[in-house]
Formats: structure tokens, C-alpha cells, sequence
């Protein structure tokens, strides 16, 4: 999933969230704060692959159950680590 650039978010240091996050809005915030944000935003997005990925399924089921006598073939890559 490409939206103009990869998210990768063992790629920015922790310093380097809480200067962004304390310029943009002026607060100042702990880094257990910017580590629980960040790392619920992770499982946050990890869920919502996943729940794309059973819908993309569920809807090539219904495709077949409608229409059987074509066939369809879902091919998912894995994501590098």
C-alpha cells in the first residue's frame, strides 16, 4: 500500500516525534505519551490491513457464489519485514 510515500514507523526516532509533535501543536508531552500514541496508531493500522484484506476475500467469495462458472484468483504478496 503505497498513498504517495511508506509509512515505516521504526524509521523515525522517538526525538524525533516528540519535536514534531511539540512543535505543531505547542505542547509539551512525555515519552511514554509519544510511545503509547505511536504504538497504538501501529495496531491501529495493522488492524485495518488486515480487516482490507478479509473484505477483498469476501468479496471475491461472493463473486464466485454468484457467477460460478468463471473462475478468479486473489494473489497477495508479502510485505517485506
Amino acid at each position: 500500500m503505497v498513498l504517495g510515500q511508506q509509512f515505516n514507523p521504526t524509521q523515525q526516532s522517538q526525538s524525533h516525534l516528540f519535536q514534531t509533535t511539540s512543535k505543531g501543536v505547542q505542547v509539551r508531552l512525555s515519552n511514554h505519551k509519544l510511545f503509547r500514541a505511536k504504538s497504538t496508531s501501529i495496531k491501529t493500522c495493522a488492524g485495518r490491513l488486515q480487516k482490507q484484506y478479509d473484505i477483498l476475500r469476501d468479496y471475491v467469495l461472493a463473486l464466485h457464489s454468484f457467477n460460478p462458472d468463471r473462475s478468479m484468483k486473489l494473489q497477495f504478496d508479502s510485505e517485506p519485514n
